[in-house]
């Protein structure tokens, strides 16, 4: 039995399919068939492969091997496997057990289940005719996936922005912040159905909120501290939240989740010990007489919900004496 020979495949502007000597020689050897162990349907780079046999008549006269044509590609013999050729680039090679071919890249419907869903976007809330049907336009491209929430496997989330290329600072954007995505404009969808392909994101990415300088571009520095693998926002971080969070534009389940996918530790008021070496957010209709008992048992006084907001809008933790809570 023959070695299992190594197949390299690579992109070029039509079809590019590299195929080593050894493929050859043990098709004209042994006629040993890969079909069943190389995927018939994927490459490791998206491409489409097939692989038929030709089967070799053993009991063909001289007489009808001069009538037949010459075959385009490789002739391959068991005298002259050693000499073979080089393979040929951008064609069907044809050895004599095997035809491999090629299809182009561009030709393929579907991608490979390795590359599946590589961009998936989260799309705003809206009912933007335009944006919409741009959205179901990428939907068809290979490796695309629209989605309405966003979840760990979203890759991009897409905003409506003025002309500065801002944001309005919803839960959505802030999550998204902390976690690294791609955060960009409708126009970027536009582009890419312009284009009939992804662009890149970089020109249409959201330079922040409306409440930041939009020079500072926080979205693309949090998102590329996160590929650098630095410490998220709120790593090594505990907090309790004393209360409801009522009134406010940002539920305490909105505040615990960005909390936790900032990196910090969300602790329950009956699990506190003391001492508490963490923070205690409060709303800012807390009592003075609440605020008081805080600081008698804890030592400390609580912090309001928007330390945790304002900080992740300019993705840095802000001076909390800023945002004592002093009761309402």
């Amino acid at each position: 039995m023959h070695p299992k020979p190594n197949v390299v495949s690579t992109i070029d502007s039509d079809v590019t399919f590299v195929t080593s000597l050894e493929i050859l020689q043990a098709n004209a050897m042994g006629g040993t068939s890969w079909q069943e162990e190389l995927p018939s349907n994927t490459s490791s780079h998206g491409i489409s492969i097939s692989l038929s046999s030709n089967v070799r008549n053993e009991n063909k006269t001289e007489a009808d091997a001069a009538r037949e044509p010459e075959q385009e590609g490789t002739q391959c013999s068991d005298e002259m496997s050693e000499q073979l050729p080089p393979p040929h680039v951008g064609r069907s090679l044809l050895s004599g057990m095997h035809r491999v071919e090629v299809q182009p890249y561009s030709s393929l419907s579907k991608p490979g289940p390795t590359l599946e869903h590589r961009c998936v976007i989260v799309r705003p809330n809206s009912d933007n005719v335009r944006l919409r049907t741009n959205l179901e336009k990428m939907a068809a491209f290979s490796f695309v996936k629209i989605v309405d929430r966003l979840s760990h496997d979203a890759t991009h989330v897409v905003v409506f922005v003025d002309e500065q290329n801002r944001t309005k600072m919803t839960t959505k954007y802030l999550l998204a912040l902390l976690s690294g995505k791609y955060i960009v404009s409708e126009h970027w969808v536009y582009a890419c159905c312009s284009q009939g392909s992804l662009v890149p994101e970089e020109p249409y990415e959201v330079t922040g909120d409306f409440s930041q300088d939009a020079s500072r571009r926080i979205p693309r520095m949090a998102r590329l501290s996160l590929k650098a693998q630095q410490p998220r926002l709120f790593s090594g971080l505990s907090v309790c939240f004393f209360g409801p969070l009522e009134g406010g534009r940002k539920t305490r389940d909105d505040l615990e989740q960005m909390i936790r996918i900032g990196g910090g530790r969300v602790i329950d008021w009956e699990d506190m010990v003391f001492p508490f070496h963490g923070e205690i957010i409060c709303s800012s209709k807390t009592g003075p007489a609440e605020i008081g008992q805080i600081q008698q048992m804890y030592g400390k006084q609580p912090v309001l919900a928007s330390w945790i907001i304002q900080s992740i809008s300019v993705y840095r933790l802000l001076d909390k004496h800023q945002f004592l809570c002093c009761g309402g």
